[in-house]
């Protein structure tokens, strides 16, 4: 899907058809994501959770900042077809790296406690809350980066306002090194209130 996804956006005249692509991308990358993260927290020991997971995290800040860094740089440079065979090669080589990964193995499911219906197969009630919160983060996040993108374009900055994406993945990879060990040892209490305020503040 990643792989043949960027060559669609060139060929779409109408923005409906552009939302569904998004739509479909998303599904994508959903699944592809839940199941790395899944792969990652198995492995990862249970008095270093918070570590292990704020250093597998990081793994997907380069990807996100680099990826509009590179995209706004060859627009302004070169142009759109570009952006996509960067994406198309860059999948495929994502693609190819999957295909290495080991998966551990799986105990079967008894099915005593299965749940029953469709919806309660495929999502977890526990989980809806934190999932909430995360979204309405994530609201918030893509709104400031489609902000600064178009900000930069309507004031004439060019590829400079791309360097803004690189100071954000540096000071998350920087972040992650101190916050992940201190929560395994403070709590996740003290480590969301701090995280609250500073995004409260730096949003101003």
């Amino acid at each position: 899907m990643f792989i043949i996804r960027p060559h669609f956006y060139l060929a779409t005249d109408s923005l409906a058809l552009t939302m569904v692509l998004r739509i479909i991308h998303g599904l994508a990358g959903g699944l592809g994501s839940s199941v790395l993260a899944m792969l990652a927290v198995s492995g990862i020991p249970a008095h270093r959770l918070a570590e292990g997971t704020g250093y597998f995290a990081s793994s997907t800040v380069p990807g996100p900042a680099f990826g509009p860094f590179t995209g706004l740089l060859q627009l302004n440079t070169e142009n759109s077809d570009a952006v996509v065979w960067t994406g198309t090669i860059t999948s495929a080589v994502g693609f190819l790296l999957v295909l290495t990964t080991r998966a551990p193995a799986l105990a079967k499911s008894t099915g005593t406690n299965e749940p029953h219906g469709f919806l309660l197969r495929i999502v977890e009630p526990a989980a809806l809350p934190m999932a909430l919160r995360g979204g309405l983060f994530m609201v918030g996040h893509s709104t400031v980066v489609a902000f600064v993108s178009t900000l930069g374009v309507e004031r004439g900055l060019g590829s400079a306002v791309s360097i803004l994406f690189l100071i954000y993945a540096a000071t998350i990879l920087r972040s992650r090194a101190f916050t992940g060990p201190l929560m395994d040892r403070r709590g996740f209490t003290l480590m969301i209130g701090a995280g609250i305020l500073t995004l409260r503040h730096g949003a101003h």
